[in-house]
């Protein structure tokens, strides 16, 4: 009766063992279906990664290509406003010296900023003669091109001009290195 007991012990633990292993061969299938889900929804996350590097990459290169563009754009405009501005200067440079300009070069003294030149009618005359003609006159000119306006400096200088509020002074650099000032007022009467 031993026998049979232990016979009946060898094929319960033989059926444990079938079980376990069915059971195992279950997990095992299970777990493979699990990894199969997981690859796929990591393949498709990777894929969605993809895209949207793709999609910026291509955003951030549009922008790049904009922005140099708008650089190239810039630069243009800034080398035509610079064209545009040494072509003034130059025109103001050489003023004196176009027809139609009614001054003698040699009087016109070009200060640039906020006015263009002083001109001093009649000042190549009294240095080559000696003599003050009373056509002498001090004018202040503005050079410039086409339809450009006075700016708001320049105005004011010309109100002032034709309000009469203009005056010549002297100033003296005294021994201490003091200045003092005076103003000129002529010894002959009008």
């Amino acid at each position: 009766m031993e026998s049979i007991y232990v016979v009946f012990i060898v094929v319960f633990l033989v059926l444990i063992i079938l079980l376990l292993l069915a059971a195992l061969a279950y997990l095992f299938v299970q777990f493979r279906q699990i990894q199969g889900k997981h690859d796929n929804i990591a393949g498709d996350y990777q894929a969605k990664i993809e895209d949207v590097i793709k999609e910026y990459e291509g955003k951030i290169q549009d922008v790049n290509l904009k922005h140099q563009n708008e650089i190239d754009k810039a630069r243009q405009q800034s080398v035509a406003v610079s064209r545009h501005t040494i072509k003034g200067q130059i025109a103001e440079q050489m003023a004196p010296l176009l027809n139609g300009f009614d001054y003698l070069p040699s009087d016109a003294r070009f200060i640039g900023d906020p006015i263009d030149y002083v001109v001093f009618k009649g000042y190549t005359d009294l240095r080559d003669n000696r003599v003050l003609n009373d056509d002498f006159e001090v004018v202040i000119i503005d050079v410039k091109n086409n339809n450009a306006s006075l700016s708001l400096s320049q105005r004011a200088i010309a109100k002032a001009i034709q309000e009469g509020k203009v005056k010549f002074e002297v100033v003296r650099i005294k021994e201490g290195g003091t200045v003092e000032k005076q103003e000129w007022k002529s010894s002959r009467k009008s």
